[in-house]
């Protein structure tokens, strides 16, 4: 066992090595540097909570779990936040281990799987692209290398591990969920036959109980690719076992997303998710009238799209970490958009220039040289688009949302690589060199914004957080010289 174990991590010793470091790293980013992870964080302890009630048989919370975020329904509190992560809490709550204390030790959990499902799903582009009997050999140095950086240092997957609460727990663990499942999908998509859409499935329903619009993706994708499956059969011989498979894969899939009403409806009498007017953050009726009730707006998604697709906001200075997020809202107008909760947010191609290029040119490439993977590649793009079109239409943009495209992002630009590495040399190299300064840039964007971000703005974190962070600026800008910086009042806070 030890022997086989010793044989695999030195197959795969790229990835292990990269993935080492990567989660190095994150585990001083969400430690706050101080490598303890079994600490209460401020707002860390909801998910303890409701696995508590849901031991108990329950799905209401105390006040001391969801304070001023909570939905006041027939007299009892309740998040609108899903319940995957508390279901994974069982265990240690039924023990009594560490309650109110495992935020930081479940969010490293999150980052490492993310790494291994998009390690995963790298070796299943390979597959599509190798046609000379090497798809079981582990995928290029250069490709495990800059993935791992890329997803691991180079996107809001790192940017999440600023603070270990809730809002950050819930999106990351919607992308490892969600990355689970589209190699499942992706499976299943080259072996119709088997049951790799089970596993697709369950981790599609988890991922949308932790955070519905990675959710929305993972179960999208798999009911394109049962459909895709069906059709690829059909041009063969179409059989009514085939069609059942398809229609039950796409009913499972519909069933899943919409339990999500279903727990809404349990918890508060609607189908609404997130019912607003019972919601604590919108008892002021101005406030809620303003974005007429709701929290989607189709009005809003050009203001949405910009944000997320096209926006620069950054601007650089000389002082330590030299790139900053700049405004909450943007500098041109959108006077039909109802927006409520504007955050500075750093659209995809500035934030994560690496996945971007890999997942958009590297994914285009890969479908025009490599025809193999064409299929995926055109599945994974439509299976983004619902949730786009809801992040677009949302009445809220923050940084931590583009965490949401995450799953989509790595799972294109894994199949970009692949195209890299499967081209001639002379195209290889000028696409390693590409990918490399891309990916650089985005781990240096990232761990600039994430520094300033947790150092500076983010609320609850500890005044010695705080404290070693200016430490380091003017470490750093004395170091290199640089004058100290006029007193300013940042826009985004």
């Amino acid at each position: 066992m030890i022997r086989r174990l010793a044989h695999a991590l030195g197959r795969h010793r790229w990835f292990v090595g990269a993935a080492f470091a990567a989660t190095l790293v994150y585990a001083w980013l969400v430690t706050l540097g101080t490598w303890r992870l079994n600490v209460a964080e401020d707002f860390g302890s909801f998910y303890d909570y409701q696995a508590a009630s849901l031991l108990a048989g329950r799905l209401d919370v105390p006040e001391e779990a969801v304070r001023g975020e909570a939905f006041e329904a027939r007299g009892k509190l309740y998040g609108y936040f899903g319940p995957t992560p508390a279901v994974l809490r069982l265990p240690f709550v039924a023990a009594g281990v560490a309650f109110g204390q495992l935020s930081r030790t479940f969010m490293l959990a999150y980052f490492v799987a993310s790494l291994i499902a998009a390690y995963l799903i790298l070796r299943e582009a390979l597959r599509s692209t190798r046609i000379d009997g090497a798809a079981e050999d582990p995928p290029p140095a250069f490709a495990s290398i800059v993935l791992v950086a890329g997803a691991g240092w180079g996107s809001t997957i790192f940017f999440l591990g600023s603070r270990g609460f809730i809002f950050h727990e819930a999106i990351l663990a919607g992308i490892a969920f969600a990355l689970w499942s589209a190699w499942c999908s992706l499976r299943h998509l080259r072996a119709p036959a088997g049951r790799w859409w089970v596993g697709a499935l369950l981790c599609g329903l988890a991922s949308v109980h932790a955070r519905p619009p990675t959710g929305l993706f993972a179960l999208t994708l798999l009911g394109l690719v049962a459909i895709a499956a069906w059709w690829r059969e059909g041009s063969r011989r179409w059989t009514a076992a085939h069609l059942r498979r398809a229609a039950l894969i796409g009913s499972c899939c519909a069933v899943a997303q919409l339990s999500l009403n279903g727990v809404a409806w349990l918890k508060f009498r609607t189908f609404d998710p997130a019912p607003l007017k019972i919601s604590r953050p919108y008892a002021n009726p101005e406030r809620l009238a303003a974005i007429e009730g709701r929290s989607f707006h189709a009005a809003n998604i050009p203001y949405g799209a910009y944000t997320y697709l096209v926006r620069p906001n950054l601007r650089l200075e000389r002082g330590f970490p030299w790139i900053y997020l700049e405004a909450r809202t943007p500098g041109r107008p959108f006077p039909s958009a109802k927006i409520d909760l504007p955050d500075s947010t750093l659209a995809l191609p500035w934030s994560m220039p690496g996945l971007f290029l890999l997942a958009t040119l590297g994914g285009l490439a890969a479908a025009i040289t490599r025809p193999a993977t064409l299929r995926p590649l055109a599945l994974l793009a439509l299976a983004v688009l619902p949730m786009s079109i809801a992040l677009f239409a949302a009445v809220a943009t923050a940084q931590r949302y583009t965490g949401d495209f995450c799953p989509w992002l790595i799972a294109a630009a894994a199949f970009g690589l692949a195209a890299i590495e499967s081209a001639t040399t002379a195209w290889r190299t000028t696409g390693r060199v590409l990918t490399l300064a891309a990916t650089l840039a985005a781990a240096a964007v990232t761990g600039a914004i994430t520094l300033h971000y947790q150092g500076a703005w983010l609320w609850g974190v500890p005044e010695e957080t705080r404290t070693r962070y200016q430490a380091m600026r003017r470490s750093v800008d004395d170091f290199l010289g640089v004058p100290p910086a006029p007193p300013r009042t940042d826009p985004a806070r």
